[in-house]
Order: C-alpha cells, then structure tokens, then sequence
C-alpha cells in the first residue's frame, strides 16, 4: 500500500474503510480518493461516490480540484519553489534530455528570454525553406545555437556553394558549425560553413569532417586563402 493509501487508511473514518478492504476501490481510485480527503476530510463521500461511475482519469481531476481549493496560493507556490529542479540525462538512443520544474512566474521569464531568439530560428528557416515543429525551433533557442541574421546573412554571401571540395551543390544549403557545438564551437564567422544537406549528414553523424588548409595564393600580392578538405573517418580510411 502506498504511503499515501496508508495515511488515508489510518486518517479515514470507518465508513469508508469497507471500500477499500472489498476491492471497490482500485488501486488508482484509492490513491485519487486518498490525495483528496488528506488535504480536505469532508470531500471524502463526494469523491467516494464519483468512483464508482468515473473513470480514473476524471477522478483524477476532480481530486486535484479539490486539492488546488484546499491549497492556500502562497503556500502552494513556496511548495512548488522549494521542489524546484533543473534535471538532465541520455535516454537509450543517446539523446540529450533536459527536464525541469519551477514557479509559473520562472518559467514565464525563461520562456520570454527565448522568444525572440525562438522566432529569429523561425524566420531563417522558413527563409531557407525548412520545417520543423515550434518545439524543435524552442530547443535550438534553447541549447544556444542560434545565430544573429548578419552573422548568417554573411555566411551565406560567403559561401554560395557547398564547401567540400568538388560538391557543386548550390540549393538548400544548411550552416555547420566547423568544431561542433556539442565540443564547445562557437557561433562564428570563422567556425561556421555552409554545406548541402548529404554532407551535413555525414558529418554530424558519420564521423566526416572538415580540416581547414591554408594555401599560398599564386599571385604576386602573396597571402594565404582558405581551402577545405574533407577527412573520412578512420574506419572507413582503413577499408579504403
């Protein structure tokens, strides 16, 4: 029996005892019917009652109804500050998952923070002809991969064409961070290339990369420019 289910049973009167020793009650129901009568003794028949013809998810509701009523706002709101959480982990498919809890107010100032940065994503992607979900856009905002429109305008300007060497892909190019974002790249000029999407791919998740070459120009002004190649993985470097 759970700690709530205990409390209830040692709390209830002997009138309600029955529903729970016959089985009337699931295990569900007697945790719903339990949240309410500890916060709120005199909705106990009410909610008795609504068990027996509602299913477990309108109990449900009603219980935490009653237990928002029953609930002073301060010291429910001190509650939820003090059971505040920023969590994270890797699911099994090797994911980043981000979890948190906070006050309704917190959570309204972390979500203003990223609007703005959410609908510059936007803009640019639809610009750029992609689709994603709300979400997806708010995560971007979210992890700090956002770049500033003339940071991405000049990118583009510099870039025209995919830039691994003898690709001549000039539509639906996608903005790479050179030393991934995951390794602490930063949204830069420099670190940022323009690639069409099969070679993004392979380098966010085939282990390709790019290696920046300086190279002498050939005229007589002298200097250097910048020229790409672009490194297979080691296993595949081996098979040949």
């Amino acid at each position: 029996m759970s700690n709530i289910c205990s409390t209830y049973w040692i709390n209830s009167p002997q009138t309600s005892r029955p529903a729970l020793r016959s089985g009337e009650l699931s295990g569900a129901q007697a945790v719903e019917v339990a949240r309410g009568a500890i916060v709120a003794p005199n909705t106990e028949t009410q909610l008795l009652n609504l068990a027996k013809h509602a299913t477990v998810r309108d109990l449900r509701d009603a219980t935490s109804r009653v237990v928002a009523a029953a609930t002073d706002e301060a010291a429910r709101h001190k509650q939820i500050h003090k059971s505040r959480s920023l969590k994270s982990w890797r699911d099994p498919d090797g994911a980043f998952i981000l979890k948190g809890r906070m006050t309704v107010a917190n959570g309204a100032l972390v979500m203003a923070a990223l609007k703005p940065f959410q609908d510059e994503i936007f803009k640019a992607a639809r610009k750029s002809g992609e689709y994603a979900t709300p979400e997806a856009y708010a995560a971007d905002a979210h992890m700090g991969r956002h770049i500033p429109g003339p940071l991405r305008t000049a990118v583009e300007e510099r870039d025209r064409v995919c830039q691994v060497p003898t690709c001549d892909v000039t539509l639906g190019l996608e903005i790479d961070h050179i030393k991934p974002f995951s390794e602490g790249g930063a949204a830069s000029y420099e670190n940022l290339v323009r690639l069409c999407k099969r070679h993004h791919l392979q380098k966010t998740h085939d282990g390709y990369r790019l290696e920046r070459i300086e190279v002498e120009k050939a005229d007589r002004k002298g200097g250097c420019e910048t020229r790409w190649a672009w490194r297979a993985p080691p296993d595949l470097r081996r098979s040949g």
